[in-house]
């Protein structure tokens, strides 16, 4: 299955169909920008901090929820101008070990198997990370571990979570496309590219806590 993300093209169309309407209905409509509009900055950033981050010229493989089988499968996506560097791969073979629940930022107590990579069967990472503005600006911080469900995240979570293993760490620099595109968020301003500094703890079974 292969799924691309929207591109600019089909964006500005919408909005042109919608303009008349968003005109009137919402006088602080922020239309989404193109990724290629935001290059110079998400290029200075890189020169800024000495970081190896790099593109990626191939598709990006994720996993979608396919609603006919009620299943995630695997998908493609292209994603031009976002950024990642793999600052350690982590454990990349299969395996898991029993971990305190705890210990993962989970909520249902005892033990919990906690997996090495990230896999239509493992969806949820338990991270800790930091999230900033280009200009350094902290808008979300997690120094102990949260669990989180990656399908259901930003796009630069989702398509490049599966690039580390358990006790990797990944730094990704997302165009706001990726982001959270037009959409103001606490700390956030609307049409924001985004800087994310992520520590993999591991991975649990999509059905932890069912």
């Amino acid at each position: 299955m292969k799924k691309f993300l929207m591109s600019v093209s089909m964006v500005a169309a919408m909005c042109v169909v919608m303009s008349s309407c968003l005109k009137n209905d919402t006088p602080d409509y922020v239309p989404p920008v193109d990724p290629a509009a935001e290059a110079p900055a998400l290029e200075a950033f890189i020169d800024s901090t000495g970081y190896n981050l790099a593109t990626q010229s191939n598709d990006y493989s994720y996993y979608s929820f396919d609603q006919s089988s009620q299943t995630f499968k695997l998908a493609t996506a292209s994603a031009p101008y976002l950024y990642f560097e793999v600052v350690t791969s982590g454990e990349m073979t299969q395996g898991s070990v029993d971990t305190s629940d705890a210990a993962i930022g989970g909520a249902i107590g005892g033990t919990t198997q906690l997996y090495n990579t990230y896999t239509d069967s493992t969806l949820y990472a338990s991270v800790t990370y930091v999230g900033t503005l280009l200009d350094g600006t902290v808008f979300d911080k997690q120094d102990e571990p949260v669990l989180m469900p990656v399908p259901n995240l930003v796009a630069a979570w989702y398509l490049l979570m599966n690039k580390v293993g358990k006790g990797g760490e990944l730094r990704i620099l997302t165009p706001s496309a990726y982001g959270y595109s037009n959409v103001a968020k606490q700390g956030i301003p609307a049409n924001s590219p985004l800087y994310f500094d992520i520590k993999v703890v591991g991975f649990v079974k999509t059905t932890y806590g069912k």
